[in-house]
């Protein structure tokens, strides 16, 4: 179907108005300032063209048939525009909120930019607002919430433990920087994050390093829930130690230490560490214990020592100089790797040998 440009409708009527003889009056329509009312144009004819002044309000135009079309001085509420036509254009000013975009194929907002950030900046920026920053140390923290460190924080004071946490409920994220003691040999007992009976604290992404105690330590038998993903403990007098029940150690490294590298209490989950050149145990865990795909080598005691109730499954073991793998009592003991362990020269095995324990398919000659 034809329909009438109202622009060339005024242009041919000029010009017939123009002609001798003629008067306005003769004109079947009458053009002027605002004479065209806005149910005289196709919804679906307004593309590329420019509405300005208010002379079509936003309601007479169909959401989903705005594309590359500036839309300016919010003429157009949210609202009024559907959220899925909504792409790669920028929108700015606050018209349209975070609420009305919907997740699918543009969900990825990093195109999209809103007030001149990023999407995903903004998202950050958010998550920072809920968030404490730590940028000196020692302090405590009294309040149950999420925390970060903003460097390298640096406690050059002995017996003062870099972060105390008196809260249950506690998130500190290390943010991939260094919490740095005055050295293993300094004496004293400051630790590099210290709690007494807490529960529900998480710490990751990040180095504690060269205190004269530990480096993370829960010295409460009461304390649980702990998780600790991601953390470098090394050159301290102590690894990580927790007393209590029911922690998780993921993918943490645990070096150097002049004791051992980790203690947990009672039914830990300890996965995918490497515990290394500590001077007793690599790895020491309490009854109840699941010790899945770590590796602990030149560790100055066993490899990986555990208690009653085990599971000991996927480990790699070797050059400790007590047992490669010490299982205590009823341990599932299978899969493992243990080899070249007994270095002291005594009478150490790459795995100990238990009546109540059940091997299968391990490898140690």
């Amino acid at each position: 179907m034809n329909t009438l440009n109202p622009f060339i409708a005024l242009s041919a009527l000029l010009l017939f108005s123009a002609q001798p003889g003629m008067a306005w009056a003769q004109a079947t329509n009458v053009v002027c300032d605002k004479c065209v009312g806005t149910s005289d144009i196709a919804l679906d004819a307004v593309t590329s063209n420019r509405i300005k002044n208010g002379a079509i309000r936003n309601a007479d135009i169909a959401p989903d048939s705005i594309t590359g079309g500036r839309i300016k001085n919010g003429t157009l509420t949210n609202a009024d525009i559907a959220p899925n036509s909504i792409s790669g254009n920028r929108i700015k000013n606050g018209s349209i909120k975070a609420v009305d975009i919907a997740d699918g194929p543009r969900s990825g907002l990093d195109a999209d930019t809103v007030d001149g950030m990023q999407a995903n900046a903004l998202i950050a920026a958010a998550q920072d607002e809920v968030r404490t920053p730590i940028d000196t140390v020692p302090v405590t923290i009294t309040t149950p919430g999420s925390y970060y460190i903003t460097g390298d924080l640096t406690v050059s004071t002995i017996n003062v433990h870099g972060i105390e946490v008196t809260a249950d409920d506690v998130t500190i994220d290390l943010m991939g920087f260094s919490l740095i003691g005055p050295g293993s040999g300094a004496g004293g007992n400051g630790s590099g994050i210290f709690m007494d009976g807490r529960r529900n604290v998480s710490i990751k992404n990040g180095t504690i390093r060269g205190f004269a105690d530990f480096a993370i330590w829960e010295a409460g038998a009461n304390g649980q829930g702990h998780r600790v993903i991601n953390v470098r403990a090394m050159d301290n007098e102590f690894g990580i130690a927790f007393s209590g029940r029911g922690h998780l150690i993921k993918d943490c490294t645990l070096g150097g230490n002049v004791n051992y590298g980790l203690s947990t209490g009672y039914g830990p989950t300890i996965i995918g560490n490497t515990a290394y050149e500590n001077g007793g145990h690599g790895i020491d865990a309490a009854n109840g214990a699941t010790v899945t795909n770590n590796t602990a080598f030149n560790n100055g005691g066993d490899g990986i020592s555990t208690s009653v109730g085990a599971t000991v499954t996927n480990n790699t073991a070797y050059f400790n100089q007590q047992h490669g793998i010490d299982p205590f009592d009823n341990n599932l003991v299978m899969g493992n790797t243990a080899y070249n362990n007994n270095q002291a020269g005594s009478t150490f095995s790459n795995i100990d040998a238990c009546a109540s324990c059940t091997f299968l398919f391990n490898h140690a000659p």
